[in-house]
């Protein structure tokens, strides 16, 4: 409760005790006692806490103002933001619209680019099969030449040997020619 409620609670069993008068109930010294309690603890109220009451007061009031400033600040901030980024929303379109007519400008520049890189590399390609081709038919003309002259080999040494075969006499005169022709060179060596 607190002093006040202690000097309130003591006046009354105080009041009690005496009987009751008209202006004064009980003693007249209780009066004067009651009331000498009363001014001390107005004047300490005054003195100590009035004052701590009026700091706390101008201390919420100066507060509440600060806060009031920061949030008007704040608020002016919040504007000159939105401003901004209402003016960058602005510029993002339209640098939007200049990177997008950049790149249709870039991608048509390589398109081009490739088709030019993609022709020259056929044109190689084409050259490169046609000397292949050349190549191929060069080399299957010298094969069928060499098969041809195989055959044509094999056709004269059966033809030679049909004809040998019928004529002995002239296969004994070939042997004996090839023989006296080594003889002669091993005799002149």
């Amino acid at each position: 409760m607190g002093l006040i409620g202690t000097l309130v609670s003591s006046a009354s069993v105080l009041a009690a005790e005496a009987p009751n008068e008209i202006f004064f109930p009980g003693d007249i010294n209780e009066f004067y006692w009651g009331s000498l309690a009363f001014l001390v603890v107005v004047a300490f109220l005054m003195w100590k806490v009035f004052p701590a009451v009026r700091r706390m007061m101008r201390a919420s009031s100066d507060r509440i103002a600060a806060e009031l400033q920061a949030a008007e600040t704040t608020r002016a901030q919040s504007e000159q933001r939105t401003v901004s980024l209402k003016q960058q929303l602005g510029d993002i379109d339209r640098k939007k619209a200049e990177l997008l007519e950049e790149s249709r400008q870039v991608a048509a520049d390589l398109e081009s680019d490739l088709m030019a890189r993609a022709e020259v590399e056929a044109q190689d390609v084409r050259s490169r099969g046609e000397a292949e081709v050349e190549l191929m038919r060069r080399q299957a003309t010298a094969d069928l030449q060499a098969e041809v002259g195989s055959w044509v080999a094999g056709a004269a040494e059966v033809l030679i040997a049909e004809v040998l075969q019928a004529d002995e006499q002239t296969q004994n005169e070939l042997v004996e020619d090839y023989i006296n022709r080594d003889l002669r060179q091993l005799t002149q060596v």
